[in-house]
């Protein structure tokens, strides 16, 4: 199962984009854990409402903004993900978007030792963009992380080079863990 937690903050447009392509995607085992940083505007609560019959996508919102791209956020629906050895999380904004078959690539190729997966995406100036695990090389978006690793670590930065930080800590548990880092090369992820 991968979980996929989305901060999300006065986007309604990009954010049905987001949730859309995973209710499109090939593969159906994935739940998502929407976020809102700070009380919804009346535009995402309308998108919301389009999506509240689906069990797999569950909607929380802060009771203030906390900012910083919503990472507080992320370690909040983080630590309260079950857990489950076999399952990984992927965290990203409401602004991005996946396709159709990323769930289904992502799954093939899991094997037991498999701790992070990367691949390559296009970034916001749609430019390809190749994904190594360092600093200004991944974005939040395009690596997931087995859940209770990803739990371990914990999303504890803020500012402009935390998805850096948090990815490169992960790795480390990884390493620690015999846990193999493996890579797609494929453009599985569109950050905008």
């Amino acid at each position: 199962m991968l979980h996929v937690i989305i901060t999300a903050y006065h986007r309604s447009v990009p954010l049905r984009i987001m949730v859309n392509s995973f209710l499109v995607q090939t593969c159906p085992e994935w739940k998502i854990y929407i976020i809102h940083d700070g009380p919804m505007p009346k535009e995402v609560k309308k998108i919301i409402e389009q999506f509240k019959n689906d069990k797999r996508i569950s909607f929380m919102e802060t009771a203030k903004r906390t900012g910083y791209w919503g990472h507080k956020n992320r370690n909040m629906i983080l630590q309260i993900l079950p857990d489950n050895t076999n399952d990984f999380v992927l965290m990203t904004n409401d602004d991005n978007y996946y396709v159709p078959v990323f769930v289904e690539e992502i799954t093939k190729i899991i094997r037991p030792d498999t701790g992070m997966i990367h691949w390559d995406m296009i970034h916001s100036n749609y430019e390809f963009f190749p994904t190594r695990v360092g600093m200004g090389t991944i974005d939040m978006g395009s690596f997931i992380v087995r859940l209770p690793l990803a739990k371990k670590v914990g999303f504890i930065h803020t500012g402009i080079e935390a998805d850096c930080q948090y990815a490169m800590e992960c790795l480390e548990e990884c390493k620690k863990e015999n846990l193999s880092e493996l890579h797609v090369p494929k453009i599985l992820f569109v950050h905008n």
